[in-house]
C-alpha cells in the first residue's frame, strides 16, 4: 500500500484490517504499507488482530538513530516490533518494543530534563557503547544526536543479536515494499503487518487454554529477591487500564497550568476535541472520567494538541 505521505496513525489502521481479511481468507495475512508517516503504537495493530482471536504482527521502521554493534554510524532504525496473542482467562499476551536498547524519545527527555542516561543506552561520537551513567552530549543539529545502541548494548551481553533483529525488522518493513533499508529508505516510513488465523492451524480453544496455562505459570512463578511478582507482555499495561478506568488519567502539570493557555482558536479546538473524546469513549462503552476537568484538556489543546493525537488521551 502506498500511503501518499499521509499520517501513519490515520492509514495503518486499513492496513491492518486487509492484513486481517486476508488471514480470515487464507489462514496467514501479510501487508506492507510505504510513504507514510509516524503510525503511534505498534502494540495498537497487534491489539487489532488479537480482538479478532488471531495472532498480530506488527512493525515499523523507526529513525535511523542506531549504530551497529562494532560500527561508529547510525545505520539501522529503531524498528519497534509490536506481537500480541488472544488469551481466554489472562489479559492477552502483547509485546512491544524497539530493538534498540532504549526509546529514541527517552534520550531526547534525558537531555531536556539534564539527567543521566543509563549505561549501554548510546555511544560516544566514535562508537564506542558508554558504560556508566552520563549526561547526554550537547548538540544543536539533531543530526549530531549519539547514537543508540542496540537492544543489548555491547557485543558481550547480546548487541548483535538487537542489531540482527533490526536489520530483520527493516527488510520486513522497508525491503518488501521495495522502498530503500536504513539510510537509503526512498519514501518516508514503511511498516509491516502480518495476522496469523489460529483456527487455521488447530482449534482456537485448546490453544488459547495452552497459552493461559504457560502464563499464569510465568506470572505464578517465585519472584527473585527483591521483586514482588512476576510479569509477562502485556500484564503491566492490563494492569494500568484498569486503575486509569477507576481513579482517571493523570495530566502532566505542564498541561493544566492556566498560564500555558494562549491559543486564540483554543475554544473551537476544544469543542472538536470534547466532541471527538465523548464520541470515542462511547464507543467504548466506557464513562469518560474528566467531565469536570475540561479546563485541562482546553490547556493540552492550547500546547497544540490535537484531537488527531486523541487516542493518546484514553
Amino acid at each position: 500500500i502506498d500511503g501518499d505521505r499521509g499520517l501513519g496513525c490515520a492509514i495503518a489502521p486499513y492496513a491492518m484490517k486487509e492484513a486481517i481479511n486476508k488471514a480470515k481468507k487464507f489462514g496467514v495475512g501479510s501487508v506492507t504499507l510505504f510513504n507514510s508517516g509516524h503510525f503511534g503504537a505498534a502494540a495498537y495493530y497487534a491489539n487489532m488482530a488479537v480482538e479478532e482471536n488471531m495472532i498480530g504482527l506488527a512493525t515499523t521502521g523507526g529513525g535511523v538513530g542506531v549504530v551497529p554493534t562494532f560500527s561508529s554510524e547510525k545505520l539501522v532504525g529503531l524498528n519497534p516490533l509490536a506481537f500480541g496473542v488472544p488469551t481466554k482467562d489472562n489479559p492477552p499476551f502483547i509485546f512491544d518494543a524497539s530493538m534498540s536498547s532504549v526509546a529514541g524519545n527517552k534520550i531526547e527527555l534525558a537531555k531536556r530534563l539534564g539527567v543521566d542516561v543509563m549505561p549501554g543506552w548510546i555511544s560516544d561520537k566514535d562508537g564506542v557503547p558508554i558504560m556508566q551513567d552520563s549526561q547526554i552530549p550537547s548538540y544543536d543539529n539533531p543530526n549530531d544526536k549519539p547514537g543508540i545502541l542496540p537492544l543489548g548494548g555491547t557485543r558481550e551481553i547480546g548487541s548483535h543479536k538487537g542489531f540482527g533483529l533490526a536489520v530483520i525488522l527493516e527488510i520486513l518493513c522497508g525491503g518488501l515494499s521495495n522502498n530503500g533499508l536504513g539510510p537509503f529508505r526512498k519514501k518516508n516510513t514503511a511498516h509491516h503487518f502480518t495476522v496469523y488465523n489460529i483456527e487455521a492451524f488447530g482449534e482456537l480453544d485448546e490453544f488459547m487454554s495452552d497459552v493461559d496455562q504457560y502464563l499464569t505459570k510465568i506470572k505464578d512463578s517465585k519472584p527473585a529477591p527483591g521483586f514482588e511478582e512476576v510479569l509477562y507482555a502485556g500484564l503491566p499495561e492490563n494492569n494500568e487500564e484498569k486503575e486509569r478506568s477507576e481513579k482517571g488519567i493523570p495530566y502532566h502539570s505542564i498541561i493544566s497550568r492556566p498560564e500555558n493557555c494562549s491559543t486564540p482558536d483554543a475554544e473551537f479546538k476544544y469543542n472538536q476535541m470534547k466532541k471527538f473524546l465523548n464520541l470515542k469513549w462511547t464507543k467504548r462503552k466506557k464513562k469518560f472520567l474528566y467531565d469536570d476537568k475540561w479546563d485541562n484538556l482546553i490547556a493540552g489543546i492550547r500546547l497544540g494538541i490535537t484531537p488527531r493525537y486523541a487516542h493518546d488521551w484514553i
